[in-house]
């Protein structure tokens, strides 16, 4: 009887050691597994191809380490591999010796993927007059504000010419069609932007009074690169963010 106490604590103790996202995951991870069998499922298989399209839909083509964090808490990324639907908003999910799953939005609060540029993040938003429940791609955290990017494809039919002359077809194909909000913490309100100079000062007339003299500094002309949108966020977050001695930040110079 005591060596089987014995053993029942070094079972429980190594379980704790393990802690809870190591537990989690692999619990998770089982769950995961069975989804798209069962009836309760909340993802479901999918393999569609299109090969009579320019382009892809997928923000990476290629599969990716990554992890993610499901809407219950739970975290896992062991042997995940990732890929992001970005015409439909959709996650892939592959396993070893699995076939390819697509995650139900609601299901994650956010995923990473490994890329040449670094871990890029995700997270499950649903912002006011877009729909709701999409992931978007975080590219600036700080005190104050949070800029994130849609990253989204749109899709164009095959188009035939119309003139009676032509017998060139344009292909069907994929194209870029983002969209980025910054997230003001402090009033919670998420603000649309635009790539483009007039339409920036439009969208933030609040902080007109210092993004005016900034824009003229940088020569910001026209339409924006996302470095210099980037660049600018970061400079309202030093300017309206008080107190940030103490926080480490890489600048970028637009």
């Amino acid at each position: 009887m005591k060596t089987l106490f014995a053993l029942a604590f070094v079972i429980l103790f190594s379980w704790a050691l393990r802690g809870q996202e190591g537990f989690a995951a692999e619990q998770n991870m089982l769950e995961l597994r069975n989804f798209g069998r069962a009836s309760n499922s909340t993802v479901w298989l999918k393999d569609e191809r299109r090969t009579d399209v320019l382009g892809s839909p997928f923000w990476n083509d290629s599969w990716a380490s990554g992890r993610l964090e499901t809407s219950s808490g739970l975290i896992f990324s062991e042997e995940l591999q990732l890929r992001f639907d970005a015409h439909s908003n959709e996650l892939h999910a592959r396993f070893p010796g699995k076939q390819e799953v697509v995650l139900l939005n609601y299901k994650i609060n956010w995923f990473e993927v490994e890329t040449p540029e670094g871990v890029q993040r995700f997270v499950r938003l649903s912002i006011p007059g877009e729909l709701p429940n999409l992931f978007y791609l975080q590219m600036e955290e700080g005190p104050r504000f949070q800029l994130f990017k849609l990253v989204r494809k749109g899709f164009k039919e095959a188009r035939k010419p119309t003139d009676g002359y032509s017998t060139s077809v344009s292909p069907a194909e994929f194209f870029d069609d983002h969209a980025y909000f910054l997230l003001d913490k402090k009033s919670n309100t998420f603000t649309k932007l635009e790539l483009k100079r007039k339409t920036l000062l439009k969208a933030l007339p609040q902080y007109a009074d210092i993004l005016e003299p900034y824009i003229k500094e940088h020569n910001l002309r026209g339409k924006l690169d996302e470095q210099q949108l980037r660049a600018l966020v970061q400079f309202l977050e030093r300017h309206l963010t008080p107190n940030r001695n103490d926080r480490e930040e890489k600048r970028i110079e637009p």
